[in-house]
């Protein structure tokens, strides 16, 4: 009987010790976030644990959010570990950082705490830091050794999550991420610093990422550079070309450029394209070069202009982006190869130019119902395929028959009084 009462005695100790050590362990719990100085050092003598998690949380990550620099002090020198993470990843000096506790944020740091690591959302140190657009904050971490050039879950970079937040000192942050090295081309999968800066209409922005150094002719996954989107706006393209952009660089069909600033009728941007080197004779896929497009679509001036950048004649003439489709065509036995001018094409347009591997027609009607009717007109002719691509202002279509793809482009042709142009070009099936 004795050894029964004394071994429920043990037991009442014990859980009397256990509850005791919840109580101090608390009690750490509410002085991490509220106490005054000497109050976390108290109850650690009495038994608390400085690892103690509350709320998956541990005692400093508490201390940290709240700002508590003496139960942070207090605790760190109690052993409490510096990089414990709590249920989303975030570290004590994450939190201190996401809730801007500069104090907090420096004496972890100071202190040894890890810049490493991200939070299940991919978030490392660098974007909470350049996410509460303080250069303060910013500037402690970029010194501790933090990743800048680090990706989140989403694939963006601190850089570009400081431009995503359009917060008031956002430009301040972006000097000060250049100045310590971080990379300017740094984006996300669907844009750059740059494409960004020209997307939002930022001047200044742009201004300051190219005289950092951020490179001109880098591309978004897609393909998507700073000059496909600054080709409408002559001050824009200039600054690229300063800068070093490609005036020679393709649009999304892989033709140069130049084709479509003609096309939109600019002489003005033309000739800055070729200012800045874009080769004056380089030809489309289909043959045609800048001369022979100049000239089949009226554009009087661009002759002049080409031709004063070096567009020479000979394979620049109207016949000449054919010449060689021509020459195969020649070579086939009567009957077997189609001939442009006699496929079906939209009702009322108006001829341009004809040859028999290429055309070129016109009409007052929108593209998309233009679009739409010539594909249906030459599907039911028997040619297989359909659109490659399209927008508001352009139907692009490639088919293919008996050994011959044709490429069909239907566009607004602002050179031509905001026509629809219908351009067929004939090629030997590859």
């Amino acid at each position: 009987m004795r050894k029964i009462m004394n071994a429920m005695a043990v037991l009442l100790l014990a859980k009397t010790a256990v509850a005791g050590a919840a109580e101090v362990d608390d009690r750490l719990y509410r002085a991490a976030i509220f106490s005054n100085r000497g109050e976390v050092e108290a109850l650690i003598k009495k038994g608390a644990n400085a690892n103690h998690q509350q709320n998956q949380r541990s005692m400093l990550g508490w201390a940290a959010q709240s700002g508590n620099v003496n139960a942070v002090r207090e605790l760190l020198a109690a052993g409490a570990n510096p990089n414990a993470v709590d249920a989303i990843g975030h570290t004590p000096v994450m939190r201190a950082v996401e809730t801007q506790k500069k104090d907090v944020v420096k004496l972890l740091l100071d202190s040894g705490a890890s810049t490493q690591g991200a939070d299940v959302y991919g978030r490392t140190l660098a974007h909470l830091a350049v996410e509460t657009d303080d250069p303060a904050i910013v500037a402690a971490v970029l010194d501790a050794g933090a990743d800048f050039n680090a990706k989140d879950a989403d694939g963006l970079s601190p850089l570009f999550k400081t431009l995503q937040n359009f917060g008031e000192r956002r430009n301040e942050i972006v000097a000060l991420l250049a100045k310590h090295g971080v990379d300017l081309n740094q984006g996300s999968p669907y844009s750059t610093p740059l494409l960004f800066a020209i997307e939002n209409q930022d001047a200044q922005l742009l201004k300051m990422l190219l005289e950092a150094g951020a490179d001109p002719n880098v591309a978004n996954e897609s393909g998507r550079r700073p000059l496909h989107e600054a080709v409408a706006d002559l001050a824009l393209a200039r600054q690229l070309f300063k800068a070093g952009a490609d005036p020679n660089i393709t649009d999304r069909f892989d033709e140069p450029l130049l084709f479509s600033i003609m096309n939109e009728g600019r002489p003005d941007l033309v000739e800055a394209f070729l200012e800045a080197g874009a080769d004056a004779n380089r030809p489309r896929s289909d043959g045609q070069t800048p001369l022979g497009f100049a000239r089949d679509t009226g554009q009087t001036d661009l002759e002049a202009l080409l031709k004063r950048h070096g567009a020479v004649d000979g394979d620049a003439s109207p016949a000449a982006p054919a010449t060689a489709t021509i020459a195969k065509l020649a070579a086939q036995p009567a009957g077997t190869a189609p001939h442009v001018p006699s496929l079906p094409r939209y009702a009322g347009a108006n001829a341009m130019f004809e040859q028999d591997a290429i055309a070129i027609y016109v009409t007052s009607d929108p593209v998309p119902a233009v679009g739409e009717e010539t594909l249906r007109l030459l599907e039911g002719a028997g040619w297989s395929g359909g659109l490659v691509a399209q927008n508001p202002e352009l139907r692009h279509m490639r088919f293919t028959r008996s050994g011959w793809t044709l490429e069909v482009q239907v566009s607004l042709a602002r050179g031509l009084g905001n026509q629809t142009s219908i351009q067929y070009s004939l090629l030997p099936q590859r």
